[in-house]
């Protein structure tokens, strides 16, 4: 991620309404496939940007800890966690095996960063305790890809079938499984061809712009009907995917 979108990232995280309906599924996730994660429980945010997931981890836990590569990133987060956060690699992760309950990987496996994401897999693997989960997300459909994506220096997309033959080829069990937020999933198609068809790449480097308050209620609104399917059932489209998965 370029360091400017670092700091719109910072500025943003707790407001916007796509970051915010993010950590919701999170913690939606969390009440139903790991409702035993408690403050005595140890929990690991990788790729933990700016912080603001990890504030709501550490809500649940008081051994939740944060991850990042950037740098830059963790520039930021260490205002809000200092001591609870470390730089590392998710391709070598350094915690011992069968060492944690719960990792959560909320849009990293898809950056440049990451050379081989199902090594990635395979990292997170090791070091969750058997019976542990692991709750990622990621963009979804390489036709959606757009300036956004150079911006974040973002390396692949996927699909349920793509990501979950990673998952199972490296040995996690299914737990859920679906497409997240379909209800932008046309606004960003059309925004994607347009992007191709008329804008320059300098038109619209980052989806992340600010909204009218009145806009931002809306959107976050309309996804709590989402999240109120995904109690239930799964989506058969989205901009992002969604998998619990357990060791």
């Amino acid at each position: 991620m370029h360091p400017k979108e670092y700091e719109r990232l910072a500025a943003s995280e707790e407001s916007y309404w796509w970051f915010i309906a993010k950590r919701r599924l999170l913690r939606q996730c969390m009440a139903r496939y790991a409702p035993g994660i408690q403050s005595g429980e140890v929990v690991v945010d990788v790729g933990c940007g700016t912080g603001a997931t990890l504030t709501r981890l550490r809500a649940s836990s008081a051994f939740a800890f944060g991850l990042d590569y950037a740098s830059n990133a963790l520039k930021y987060c260490q205002h809000k966690h200092r001591g609870h956060i470390g730089q590392a690699d998710v391709l070598k992760l350094p915690l011992a095996d069968d060492s944690l309950d719960l990792v959560t990987a909320l849009d990293v496996l898809y950056h440049q960063s990451v050379s081989d994401d199902e090594a990635a897999l395979s990292e997170i693997y090791r070091v969750l305790k058997p019976g542990g989960l692991l709750i990622l997300t990621a963009p979804a459909f390489d036709f959606l890809g757009g300036p956004h994506d150079e911006t974040n220096l973002s390396a692949r997309r996927y699909t349920l079938p793509r990501m979950r033959a990673k998952l199972t080829r490296v040995g996690f069990k299914i737990k859920k499984e679906s497409y997240a937020f379909a209800l932008l999933f046309p606004v960003a198609f059309l925004l994607r061809y347009f992007q191709r068809r008329v804008a320059s790449k300098a038109t619209a480097p980052s989806d992340i712009q600010e909204l009218p308050s009145i806009a931002n209620k809306l959107f976050l609104g309309l996804y709590q009907l989402e999240l109120a399917w995904l109690k239930v059932g799964r989506l058969l489209w989205g901009t992002s995917i969604l998998f619990a998965v357990e060791k």
